[in-house]
């Protein structure tokens, strides 16, 4: 999970973001630009397409979040500190950024979210092949 991230991934998922900016939280472009941000993003974006290609259609983001920091505290490096705040918004960007999985996770109307993520299925998304 510590990894460095290329430079076209990370170009590819903040786009997505800056792209739909109205979905996510005024703080979360801030938190995806971070080097650790991005680490854990794209490691709840691995564990979600685990989930996702094991056949599940519906799952918890909070479980891979939770997931993630155990793993990370087992690690001699430290864990990773995962804001719960940013939990909703890694998903919702799992969910843009891959449409055929963006009914793993419910998203909820919130304050900041009146109406659930609408994933706009005419746009051209990329799908980025994950090894």
């Amino acid at each position: 999970m510590g990894d460095k991230i290329n430079i076209a991934r990370r170009s590819a998922i903040i786009a997505v973001v800056s792209r739909n900016v109205e979905q996510f939280r005024p703080q979360f472009l801030g938190f995806i630009g971070s080097d650790e941000g991005m680490v854990i993003y794209t490691a709840f974006e691995e564990q979600a397409l685990r989930v996702a290609n094991s056949g599940r259609k519906h799952y918890s983001a909070r479980t891979i979040a939770e997931y993630i920091r155990h793993q990370t505290a087992l690690r001699q490096e430290g864990e990773f500190k995962i804001n719960n705040v940013v939990i909703p918004d890694m998903a919702r960007l799992f969910a843009l950024r891959f449409p055929r999985h963006s009914g793993l996770f419910e998203f909820r109307a919130t304050a900041c979210h009146p109406r659930p993520l609408r994933v706009r299925r005419n746009e051209s998304m990329h799908e980025e092949a994950t090894t």
